[in-house]
């Protein structure tokens, strides 16, 4: 096992993409992962392999370094692998992108119910890399019911109208539209729809919305 790997902070000018990158990071979390480095630090180094002098290739943490340059770092903290060649390099990228293990959902809800309830407000959890949607449906998950979701991270709250609409109406005869306007009084503030109860006058009358 090798166990003289040393973390060095190296400007970020001296740090270069790879060719390619085979992680793909979704705008909106690229975001949140800018955002979790201004909160937190930069806590995770990044791999690099020496390529010249003062130029470092990534073998990972592509993204991380893009959103240090973004939260206005000049340095990182690095791992350097001295004898890491350009093959190499491609499947330690690959292995690291690969085996970082997977998420248990449930888990992770458990510690945002945590932090709500150590009074963190939602928009702060979204350092954990979930959107305010997940982030809701993952409390709406633990079924806790002492747990609040605040109303700008739940996705169920009704939309508003951003306008009146107004529902023309044609009726085949006058008692029809007598029918509806009484029907349509009767059943005002009941659980049945309005639109329902005109709907069902209308098929009665033969005529059309």
């Amino acid at each position: 096992m090798r166990d003289n790997y040393q973390i060095q902070w190296i400007a970020l000018s001296s740090i270069h993409e790879p060719k390619s990158n085979p992680n793909v990071m979704p705008k909106a979390m690229f975001e949140r992962l800018v955002k979790a480095v201004k909160k937190v630090g930069f806590l995770q180094p990044i791999v690099v392999r020496p390529v010249d002098d003062n130029y470092y290739e990534i073998v990972d943490g592509v993204h991380r370094a893009r959103a240090a340059g973004m939260a206005g770092m000049t340095k990182v903290p690095c791992v350097v692998i001295d004898d890491c060649t350009a093959d190499s390099a491609i499947a330690v990228q690959i292995g690291m992108n690969r085996m970082r293990g997977e998420l248990d959902l449930s888990r992770v809800a458990d510690g945002l119910v945590e932090l709500l309830a150590a009074g963190w407000p939602v928009g702060d959890l979204l350092v954990t890399g979930f959107g305010e949607a997940e982030i809701a449906d993952l409390l709406a998950a633990t079924k806790a019911e002492e747990v609040e979701i605040p109303p700008e991270a739940s996705d169920d709250s009704p939309e508003k109208p951003d306008k009146e609409w107004i529902l023309e109406v044609s009726f085949m005869t006058r008692k029809g539209m007598m029918a509806a306007k009484k029907e349509l009084k009767k059943q005002a503030g009941k659980e049945e729809l309005l639109g329902e109860v005109l709907l069902r006058v209308l098929a009665e009358d033969g005529g059309n919305p």
